[in-house]
């Protein structure tokens, strides 16, 4: 039994794979994402704990221009999770006091268009964009 144990393990090792390198703030400036760019990334302070914002830019349909702001706090301040507020305008100081409480966060302003179909694309952009951008600054997925 204890055999199996160590195999699963080391399988499941094997699948995950090993975790990527956590990316300083600034090296995500310029990152192409599909269907969006970061325009900005700045080291800020989030409440007591450092954290990450990033501006983006992204077109996931014709005639689309849509502004994400992604706020992921730094290291071992945030908590594994990730919350996406509504779509229809940024709220910087909403999402700031949300990273204080250790979350990496996001919003978009949903390209300010009653399209029904381009909000649909733009809360689903948001989650996309915020979750590779998760990744490559924390190195893992939130939970």
């Amino acid at each position: 039994m204890m055999r199996f144990a160590i195999a699963a393990g080391a399988v499941a090792a094997l699948l995950v794979g090993p975790a990527r390198a956590q990316t300083a703030c600034n090296g995500l400036m310029g990152k192409d994402l599909p269907q969006a760019k970061v325009t900005s990334a700045t080291d800020m302070a989030a409440g007591q704990i450092g954290a990450c914002k990033i501006d983006v830019t992204a077109d996931p349909s014709p005639n689309a221009d849509i502004h994400v702001e992604v706020w992921i706090p730094t290291g071992s301040a945030w908590n594994g999770r990730y919350i996406q507020l509504g779509a229809g305008a940024i709220a910087s100081g909403r999402l700031q006091a949300t990273a204080a409480l250790g979350y990496a966060v996001a919003m978009s302003d949903g390209g300010h268009t009653t399209d029904a179909r381009r909000a649909r694309l733009a809360t689903t952009s948001t989650a996309d964009i915020a979750g590779t951008l998760i990744v490559t600054y924390q190195g893992r997925p939130a939970k």
